[in-house]
């Protein structure tokens, strides 16, 4: 272990001293410092209102308020704050003095606070912020994991000594199940948020859904009533509610215990592209290609609210409910404040823009790019409105293609493409992890689960559904 010393033996002596309440000390310290001015003068009230505190405390109501007048009064604070200070000396009463002050006590707790009050104005030069070496080897720790291209593991990398390794076969490469109850392409899927059930939505005008807590998926209920193609499917947050829309422009509610239908929306004209919920459950957002989004209560058939934009191709609400993005046939991604609707943030792309894929933290989004040249993922970061990274190497030129997050930390990106292989890529770096081989026909949607350690679902124009897993050979 090193034994260079973290701090000088100045500010050594500043740590032990407060602690200790031995404020002469304190002050010699500090002044030995030679600190700015203003930094001095803010250091010296904090631990001398400290020390006026305590000696009311101890009941030398006359030492305290010489302390006061000699000690405090000249470092020409506020009015307001040294009348306050000068009222406290009424208060013989411990607890009173506490209530009025807002102080605990001559506590090692509150001499804690003077001593992070003394670092905030000291300079970083002289003394080190507080669990500065704990935040520099987690940040060290967290490069490595990102660097890693093949970790996929819920564990953290503890190891500062090696470089983080990791077998390949923690990708998810190998196909598990093979669902193929579809009658006709599969365009969408969604896992529920617990993983433990799987609805794929169909060219066949059905939704089903799997049960996936057993070993085998098996069919939980199949969804009908939809008169032409269903596009989209969305789990409520307590996974109870499961809402269907597509080519019919007709949302529907089904219930997940029953599998019947509890209700429709009717207000889109168009093709409904996208749903998403709010945080509590009761109301959601739609939109489509009738340049309207509406805002519903689950128990209400009229929207709450409409809102007139442009033709949404696809829409995302963050999950603490604060900021939606869309996309648009104009090549834009907007982002809006919600619920004010306000338009906060707006990016360009270069080529046409598909479907989008919003993060759990609702700060990245990923954007699927069709070109016959060049298709490409993209990872924008909307907190700096940037673009953060390209995923390369898969082919969507003529259909919506679906991207997704992945892997144990999302540390994957993951999307269908339309040469009928699933591509993997590391998130961080852009690099091509897998291409996985097994659909016969354009790979439509994808989606992952952290559940039953880590599962990643496709859908096809193959009219079929095939679940990955990891620990077989990885297929290239």
């Amino acid at each position: 272990v090193s034994r260079l010393p973290l701090q000088g033996p100045a500010v050594s002596k500043l740590h032990d001293a407060v602690l200790a309440g031995d404020w002469k000390e304190v002050g010699d310290v500090l002044v030995s410092l030679q600190l700015p001015p203003e930094s001095l003068g803010e250091c010296l009230f904090a631990f001398r209102r400290q020390q006026y505190l305590e000696l009311l405390e101890a009941r030398k109501t006359q030492e305290a308020i010489t302390h006061l007048q000699a000690q405090i009064t000249p470092l020409g604070i506020d009015r307001g704050v040294l009348h306050a200070l000068t009222s406290l000396v009424v208060f013989t009463d411990p607890e009173e003095l506490h209530r009025h002050a807002r102080w605990e006590g001559p506590t090692p707790a509150e001499r804690g606070r003077v001593l992070e009050e003394l670092r905030s104005h000291i300079p970083r030069s002289i003394l080190l912020p507080n669990n500065r070496l704990e935040t520099l080897v987690c940040q060290a720790l967290k490069h490595q994991v990102e660097q890693c291209s093949r970790y996929n593991s819920t564990e953290p990398w503890l190891d500062l000594l090696a470089d983080c390794t990791s077998d390949s076969n923690s990708l998810p490469d190998k196909t598990v199940h093979l669902l193929d109850l579809h009658q006709d392409e599969v365009w969408y899927l969604q896992f529920s948020n617990g993983g433990t059930q799987l609805a794929t939505a169909s060219k066949d005008k059905t939704v089903i859904v799997w049960d996936l807590s057993q070993s085998e998926p098996t069919v939980r209920h199949t969804l009908r009533g939809h008169e032409d193609s269903v596009s989209f499917v969305s789990f409520s947050p307590d996974d109870r509610v499961l809402l269907s829309c597509g080519n019919d422009y007709i949302i529907k509610q089904w219930s997940m215990d029953t599998g019947l239908m509890v209700r429709e929306y009717k207000g889109h004209t168009k093709a409904v592209t996208a749903m998403s919920w709010m945080p509590d459950g009761k109301q959601f957002v739609s939109a489509g290609y009738c340049k309207k989004i509406f805002v519903w209560h689950l128990d209400e058939s009229e929207a709450v609210t409409t809102w007139h934009g442009e033709r949404f191709c696809d829409m995302a609400v963050s999950k603490d409910g604060r900021r939606m993005v869309t996309i648009s046939p104009e090549r834009k991604i907007k982002i809006f404040s919600m619920p004010d609707k306000q338009e906060i943030g707006c990016v360009t792309e270069s080529e046409s823009i598909t479907s989008i894929c919003l993060s759990d933290d609702g700060r990245h989004v990923l954007v699927n790019i069709s070109s016959e040249s060049k298709p490409e993922v993209h990872l924008w970061d909307l907190e700096e409105m940037m673009l953060s990274q390209r995923y390369r190497g898969h082919r969507q030129a003529r259909y919506v293609i679906r991207s997704c997050f992945g892997g144990a930390r999302n540390s994957l990106v993951i999307c269908g493409s339309e040469d009928s292989l699933v591509y993997v890529w590391h998130r961080a770096t852009g690099a091509l992890l897998a291409r996985l081989s097994g659909h016969a026909g354009t790979i439509n949607s994808v989606a992952w689960t952290p559940a039953k350690g880590g599962l990643l679902a496709s859908v096809s124009d193959d009219n079929t559904v095939r679940l990955w897993g990891s620990g077989g050979p990885q297929q290239q």
